[in-house]
């Protein structure tokens, strides 16, 4: 896991490795713009047809723009430079690895091209824009702080145009890397390469927007730099975080040793959201697994579902679950190991109360979504100190507080580990780079999945695996990250492999055994791939 850091604590790393560890300052600005050259050679960013164009400041970003154009050069990518600023302004490393640049540099077609941006004509500087087959941002970096100056503007403002072919070098330009805030003409990069540990102008919108796929690069700081921590420490979770915690069968397992999973789900109307729920925590592995439905719904769910079984429970005259059901479906928690209550639920007043009983009385692992946590908002006590996993969106938590929804999205971090903390309980809260927070107030957050995931029934999917996990044995805090990094693997798996706009929750739950293998093979590169370039920007914000 990375800590996530503000620009300035990733500053103060460093001033101590440069000027009390030792660390050469060079070393570090060439390791940053090889880290970036072979990214772009990694993932062929970079046509053979069309140069890369590399826009530089005159501080340590630039440099690291200039050590990536030296290394693109030299691998036999066409590269051209921009730089904002005059040579002369150049100071220290970034002075140094201007002078590496190839020589002769300023005046052979065939090498870099290399201009001055103020100076240069603005038809010359558009052409190259438009015909670059790559954009890459070494303007500003962690630094950048208030707001672009007017002179610049002129010349930033034409890259929103072509945000799907920016990579950023450590962070987009305009971007405030200590608050996420973004000025005027901020640039949307397609991917990041950051140095070290990411930054929570990354990870919080609106800098998430300006993102795009993250990578975090390690260009040689001290390891003891980057891994010292305390409790208060934000992780953004990696593909090695999350294969330790996956459930491992054992040869002589069967059915009823891999998890007895019983999901309380449905109503009319939404019969849907149960039976994606049932499905994805099938193909995570849960051994049996039972839908507890309306009665009059079950000869639906029968027809949906093959390897998962229902049972019939008592309805009201609407058609939701009664009251009358509790029994039964305590009963069937003594001999199951885990519960799933909420998926397309309803909100009629006996289901609701169906499941504040059930959830007051049992002890068996819950994972409790939608319509259970506002059946639950009403007395949160009953959620008090129990193996738990309640996984909201932002609308849903605020109605659980009473907060307005504003408070959530502007806190989501802090929000989140303050709800965990108070009820003892493992919670989610959803959204773009999802937040997991445990009792003991740890917050995780996860860098998986993309807005094709804005589609209905991702809840339900990931309900069924989280319920899976849980019912396999796996603690509820593990669970949650591992459910929520696979949920959105699996979606990033299939934005790749198909290069859809928008993916459904069947897709994503069809892929998730290809995101487990992955992830169990320690396929990382896999696990990690960016999505492929896409065109529509509509689809190149945030993620799960």
């Amino acid at each position: 896991m990375y800590k996530i850091v503000t620009g300035e604590q990733m500053a103060e790393i460093d001033r101590t490795a440069i000027d009390r560890l030792g660390v050469p300052g060079e070393q570090l600005m060439e390791n940053a713009g090889q880290s970036v050259a072979r990214f772009i050679l990694r993932w062929n960013l970079a046509r053979r047809a069309a140069p890369v164009v590399i826009l530089c400041g005159k501080g340590n970003n630039g440099g690291d723009g200039f050590v990536a154009a030296r290394e693109l050069h030299r691998r036999g990518v066409p590269c051209r430079l921009f730089l904002f600023g005059s040579p002369e302004h150049l100071k220290g490393d970034a002075a140094v690895n201007w002078q590496r640049l190839p020589d002769p540099v300023r005046s052979s077609a065939e090498r870099i091209k290399v201009d001055e941006a103020d100076t240069v004509p603005p038809d010359s500087y558009l052409n190259a824009l438009e015909e670059a087959g790559l954009i890459v941002d070494a303007l500003f970096g962690t630094g950048f702080r208030g707001a672009f100056r007017d002179s610049w503007l002129a010349l930033l403002q034409p890259l929103q145009t072509y945000r799907e072919k920016i990579l950023a070098v450590d962070m987009a330009s305009g971007v405030d890397s200590n608050t996420a805030t973004a000025c005027e003409a901020a640039v949307r990069a397609r991917w990041t390469v950051t140095m070290g540990l990411p930054k929570l102008g990354q990870l919080l919108a609106p800098g998430l927007d300006h993102t795009g796929h993250l990578e975090v690069a390690d260009i040689g700081f001290p390891k003891h730099l980057l891994e010292s921590r305390d409790a208060r420490d934000v992780l953004l979770l990696q593909p090695k975080d999350i294969e330790p915690l996956l459930p491992r069968r054992a040869i002589s397992a069967h059915k009823g040793t891999a998890g007895r999973l019983y999901i309380v789900a449905g109503s009319p109307g939404l019969t849907g959201a149960a039976a994606l729920c049932g499905e994805a925590s099938l193909v995570t592995g849960a051994g049996l697994v039972t839908l507890g439905v309306p009665k009059s719904l079950n000869p639906i769910l029968e027809t949906k579902l093959t390897e998962v079984m229902t049972e019939p429970l008592p309805e009201t005259a609407g058609g939701g679950l009664s009251e009358e059901g509790v029994e039964t479906i305590l009963k069937r928690a003594e001999s199951v190991s885990a519960l799933a209550i909420g998926p397309g639920l309803g909100r009629d007043p006996s289901t609701a109360a169906l499941v504040r009983r059930v959830l007051s009385q049992t002890v068996c692992p819950v994972v409790l979504d939608a319509d259970g946590i506002f059946a639950a908002a009403q007395t949160p006590d009953v959620l008090q100190d129990k193996p738990l996993v309640m996984t909201p969106h932002p609308g849903e938590l605020a109605h659980f507080l009473g907060v307005p929804l504003a408070q959530v999205l502007e806190r989501r971090w802090e929000i989140a580990r303050e709800t965990a903390c108070r009820l003892g309980v493992t919670v989610v809260l959803k959204g773009a780079r999802s937040v997991i927070a445990s009792p003991q107030g740890e917050v995780r957050i996860n860098p998986t999945g993309n807005p094709a995931m804005a589609s209905a029934g991702m809840g339900d999917v990931l309900t069924g695996i989280g319920a899976a996990l849980l019912a396999q044995g796996v603690p509820p805090f593990e669970a949650a990250q591992a459910a929520v990094f696979i949920h959105g693997l699996a979606a990033d798996l299939c934005v790749a492999d198909s290069g859809y706009a928008v993916v459904t929750a069947q897709e994503v739950s069809d892929a998730v055994r290809e995101a487990i293998r992955g992830l169990m093979a320690k396929d990382w590169d896999r696990a990690i791939a960016p999505p492929p370039r896409l065109e529509s920007s509509s689809v190149l914000e945030g993620g799960t």
